[in-house]
Order: C-alpha cells, then structure tokens, then sequence
C-alpha cells in the first residue's frame, strides 16, 4: 500500500484531493489503454509463431523469426513495456490518500 498525505494551506482540501486523485486516475486509464495496446501486439506475435511470449523470453533468438532481429527486438521491447506499465499501474492502484 502506498500512501500519499495530502497537506495544503488552500480551504478546500477535498477540492485538492479530488484534483489528484482525478489525475492518478487519468493516468490508470492511459496505462490500462497501454497495456491493452501491448497485449494486442504480443497477442499478434504469440499467434504467428504459436509460442506464449514466456517461452520467446526464455528460449528465442532472432534467428527463429522471420523478420529477425527487428522482430525479435520488437518482440522483446513489448514484453518489456508490458513489464513496466504493469508496474506503474500496480503502485498507482494501491495509492491511498490521506488528508489531515
């Protein structure tokens, strides 16, 4: 869990809140509209080589694919993408706020 205090000398302090939570929550969106993106693309290559992009992970080389090593990197660039939104939306979602 993350927690983020939100101090202010402004009166509305609900008002501050909700400006970034609204913002925190623009950003899930983005990410979530990301990694859909990302899965779509990974989808497209574990279908044309019938191999989960585990597996490419663990075992590919560029010499196995067709378009070689721009496939390849195109592959792994993607599974590494996928690693990363997934962590910034996993610590975004655990974001509690608190106000004092």
């Amino acid at each position: 869990m993350i927690k983020l205090a939100i101090q202010t000398n402004d009166s509305d302090l609900q008002s501050c809140k909700a400006l970034i939570q609204g913002a925190v929550d623009q950003e899930i969106h983005r990410l979530r509209l990301s990694l859909e993106r990302t899965d779509q693309a990974l989808n497209q290559l574990e279908k044309k080589y019938q191999i989960s992009s585990q597996t490419f992970r663990e075992n590919g080389v560029a010499e196995d694919l067709e378009g070689g090593d721009e496939e390849y990197i195109t592959w792994m660039g993607e599974i590494k993408i996928k690693e990363q939104l997934l962590t910034n939306l996993r610590q975004l979602e655990q974001i509690e706020y608190v106000t004092n």
